[in-house]
């Protein structure tokens, strides 16, 4: 029995996956493996990203800051937009982390009932 399976990842949030070729027991194990272990690269790849981003803003907090003499409205001024754009991509990481997740119980599901309905069949015959 050969298995093929293709992984396309079209977007952050969009995960492809095309069986070609299969025997119904092996899909279950493979694409749902496949699917997870996408979902979570993809979520851990978020996250690199989302921590790259906050050490960038406080490198360019520090670095605007400089050498003057500390006052006290400025620096609050600076990293609050900082701090505040962070917090609003992490929202977006949490979403998007969300719908991967969701999609991927969908695809377990889908192929559940693609397994039931082929098992169904296969005894009938």
């Amino acid at each position: 029995v050969v298995v093929v399976v293709v992984v396309v990842i079209v977007d952050v949030e969009v995960v492809v996956v095309v069986v070609v070729e299969v025997r119904v027991d092996v899909v279950v194990v493979v694409v749902v493996d496949v699917v997870y272990v996408v979902v979570e690269v993809v979520v851990v790849v978020e996250v690199v990203v989302v921590l790259l981003v906050v050490v960038v803003v406080v490198v360019v907090c520090v670095v605007s800051a400089g050498p003057s003499p500390p006052q006290p409205a400025q620096p609050s001024a600076t990293r609050a937009p900082a701090a505040q754009a962070a917090a609003s991509f992490g929202v977006q990481v949490r979403r998007r982390r969300h719908r991967l997740l969701s999609a991927k119980a969908e695809a377990e599901g889908a192929i559940t009932m693609g397994v039931m309905k082929g098992t169904a069949g296969w005894e009938a015959a």
